[in-house]
């Protein structure tokens, strides 16, 4: 679900043009609500400030105190949903619009985790480099926005080992190039770091290969 409109109100203290930063009581009543429904403000690529307090005025200030916020399920039934604030015009508020893109027909692959992933060393940065992204909201979203962050890169690793079925061909191929040319000038350094290399590309994909088969 989700809920729209003129909530009186800033959520939080930079969402206004001027005046003070700091945090009034409605404003903490209004994040302890938001918190305790656990809503959040559904993305936006329009206007920042939503209400003109004068707007014939030359000392007026822009505020924002009209939301559109939903909870996990709306994002989870409506992905790519998205808050539009048009110009205010003769009026002193933005009217607000919530775009919601029509059902696809596609069906997404469902999500399976590998356990020949952990093996990986390239696994461990991921998971940590994920769980360290800043993210706004309530706790139970800050962890769900994680997760999905961590299950996108999680299919790309998986890709990649995927495809080394196909992959091994080319840094064997690239091994046989750098070991006949240092073959022919075996004092030449470049080629041994090259050598290096291409010897634990090959090595690597030849052990992906094999848990690949075996998990097939």
């Amino acid at each position: 679900w989700c809920i729209l409109g003129d909530f009186n109100v800033s959520l939080s203290a930079n969402e206004k043009s001027t005046g003070p930063s700091n945090i009034d009581t409605g404003m903490r009543n209004f994040q302890d609500c938001v918190e305790a429904i656990e809503v959040s403000d559904v993305n936006s690529t329009s206007l920042q400030f939503t209400w003109n307090q004068k707007p014939k005025g030359e000392q007026g200030t822009l505020k924002k105190i009209d939301s559109i916020m939903a909870n996990l399920d709306f994002y989870s039934s409506f992905v790519g949903s998205s808050a539009v604030f048009q110009p205010y015009r003769i009026s002193k508020h933005s009217p607000a619009v919530l775009r919601i893109p029509m059902e696809s027909t596609s069906i997404p692959r469902p999500f399976k985790f590998s356990n020949l992933l952990v093996h990986n060393n390239r696994f461990k940065d991921i998971v940590v480099n994920s769980w360290n992204v800043s993210v706004n909201g309530f706790w139970m979203f800050k962890v769900v926005k994680r997760l999905k962050m961590l299950k996108k890169q999680i299919r790309k690793l998986l890709y990649d080992h995927e495809n080394l079925r196909e992959n091994v061909k080319k840094p064997r191929h690239e091994l046989d190039q750098v070991q006949t040319a240092l073959d022919l000038d075996p004092s030449n350094f470049e080629l041994q770091e090259e050598e290096v290399v291409y010897l634990q590309a090959f090595k690597d994909a030849i052990f992906w290969k094999k848990i690949l088969m075996q998990k097939a």
